[in-house]
């Protein structure tokens, strides 16, 4: 009777154990998403209360998530070291993100203790990789075939290309290999507009290329008209003209450098039209990268796309 007793309290005891595990999973669950949908509703100081919970809670979705609002200044005060310190903490806990996230700052070198530690992002980015995150993969795509290890940069391509990532895509028939998805739908021309028409391209898709290989992205683009369509982050002033910092969107998934956009006086009552986080159309002229550029990319003589 003894025994039996035992084992009854045995079972109960791991059944509210499972049902205290399930409970904190959902709770974490429950705060990413409200978090998520309250970043998509710009409303920035909830999603950072939502996703600390997440994150006290052991969700490393809120601890990956908030560290993308201390690494842009959404909700709160931006600050490189403690996103370096939560993209590290949900590194650790296995989530692809934050190890992507991680390699990334580790290669820009923004916070303190990313100084000199570019050498640890690869190992970062390859566990990111291997849980079959695409910009992961096309990353590595890149940088094994910069070193002429196509052996190795193919397959890592391929795998994005199969998740739809359009760098690989290109990657993929620019050295004759299969490409491992459908054709891309065309994308569609711009409409109007003072200058010849140009081929609309993502803003999360040009700031991915200049920045795998900037050599590349100005012999295929200097000189050309590019229209793009981002996220908006902040309007300044600089050399005498307005200057837009433009985002590409999922910027959760990769919230690193920016296409700066400089606009001249007369656009001034389009742009104080805009708010941070506004989803916009911009036209410019890429000139190739200048000197003490910042911004992955930039481009002149902008105007909004109505």
């Amino acid at each position: 009777a003894m025994k039996t007793r035992l084992r009854v309290r045995e079972i109960f005891f791991a059944a509210a154990l499972i049902f205290c595990f399930a409970a904190s999973a959902w709770a974490a669950s429950t705060n990413y998403e409200k978090g998520l949908a309250a970043f998509d509703g710009r409303d920035y100081r909830t999603a950072a209360n939502a996703w600390r919970a997440g994150d006290k809670a052991g969700d490393p979705e809120c601890t990956n998530a908030l560290g993308m609002l201390f690494a842009d200044g959404y909700g709160v005060g931006r600050d490189d070291d403690i996103a370096l310190e939560l993209y590290d903490k949900a590194a650790k806990m296995g989530n692809a993100k934050g190890q992507y996230n991680l390699a990334m700052f580790y290669i820009h070198e923004r916070g303190v203790s990313a100084k000199n530690q570019q050498h640890r992002a690869l190992g970062y980015m390859e566990d990111a990789a291997e849980q079959n995150y695409a910009p992961a993969q096309s990353f590595l795509g890149v940088f094994y075939e910069q070193r002429g290890e196509l052996d190795r940069a193919v397959p890592f391509y391929q795998s994005a290309a199969a998740q739809g990532d359009e760098l690989s895509i290109i990657r993929l028939k620019a050295l004759g290999e299969s490409v491992p998805v459908k054709e891309p739908e065309p994308r569609r021309r711009s409409g109007g507009g003072r200058r010849d028409r140009e081929n609309e391209t993502p803003a999360a898709s040009l700031i991915a290329e200049a920045n795998q290989n900037q050599m590349r992205f100005d012999r295929d683009y200097k000189g050309r008209v590019i229209e793009t369509e981002g996220i908006v982050d902040e309007i300044t002033e600089k050399r005498g003209k307005y200057f837009l910092k433009l985002y590409g969107e999922g910027r959760l998934a990769s919230p690193f450098d920016y296409i700066g956009c400089y606009f001249a006086k007369p656009h001034e009552r389009a742009l104080l039209s805009l708010d941070k986080g506004d989803k916009v159309k911009i036209r410019g002229t890429y000139d190739g990268k200048q000197q003490f550029q910042v911004a992955a990319l930039e481009l002149l003589d902008c105007e909004i796309v109505r």
